[in-house]
């Protein structure tokens, strides 16, 4: 092969094949939160080689990152485009209003915190403001967990007050949740707060839950503001 010489890139159905195999590892991984080399490759139907080299291509590209443990997640190209598609979506005014909330609230409790919405039957989280502490929740913009059996699900649904979960998604996680109504008195979506269950004591998910009901209340008058009214 000389220096200038180039390797064709796949073309029809193998194209189309590899596509497809980056897209389900992709979707696994959003879907899992975070997951290792070995259950995403098992949950594609690819080898560990195989998959690997899917996976490094989405790394490279930035729709994925990966931890000192080897372990894969959302990465910042991912989560770049689909905080533009939410931008121009019908939740575009929710998002921005939920921002500077989001970000108190992780100043507030230190904790890692997100925006979610309804999404058929289950939740999607859509926004978040990541703790400052090295070690604290991250990747679930994207994420959709179930409504039954979860805080945030328990907000959506109406729960009146303060919504606790241990370990309802992932062992070591724990989540406390509010719903965010509209002037309407429509629920819009949910703000959580979500850190390890070592740090989730008593006190520490009395006052998440005290910031996350100020914060409701405050972005439910801010979407009925004239410039935040959908």
């Amino acid at each position: 092969m000389t220096p200038d010489s180039k390797v064709a890139a796949p073309s029809g159905p193998a194209a189309g094949r590899s596509v497809g195999r980056a897209v389900d590892l992709l979707e696994f991984v959003l879907a899992a939160g975070e997951t290792t080399l070995t259950e995403a490759a098992d949950a594609a139907g690819l080898t560990p080689t195989t998959a690997l080299r899917y996976l490094k291509s989405l790394e490279t590209r930035g729709f994925l990152q990966r931890s000192d443990h080897g372990l894969f997640s959302a990465g910042p190209g991912f989560l770049r485009l689909a905080a533009l598609a939410l931008a121009e979506g019908p939740q575009a005014s929710l998002i921005s209003m939920a921002g500077p909330r989001l970000r108190s609230l992780a100043d507030g409790t230190g904790e890692s915190c997100y925006l979610a919405i309804a999404n058929g039957d289950g939740a999607t989280y859509i926004a978040t403001a990541e703790s400052q502490r090295a070690i604290r929740h991250t990747g679930w913009v994207g994420k959709t967990v179930p409504m039954a059996g979860t805080a945030v699900g328990e907000a959506l649904g109406g729960h009146p007050g303060v919504c606790f979960k241990r370990g309802s998604v992932e062992s070591e996680v724990a989540a406390v949740a509010v719903g965010v109504r509209n002037v309407d008195g429509l629920i819009v979506g949910a703000l959580s707060v979500i850190g390890p269950t070592h740090r989730m004591n008593q006190s520490s998910v009395q006052k998440a839950g005290r910031l996350l009901l100020s914060a409701a209340k405050d972005l439910t008058v801010a979407l009925g503001s004239p410039g935040g009214k959908r």
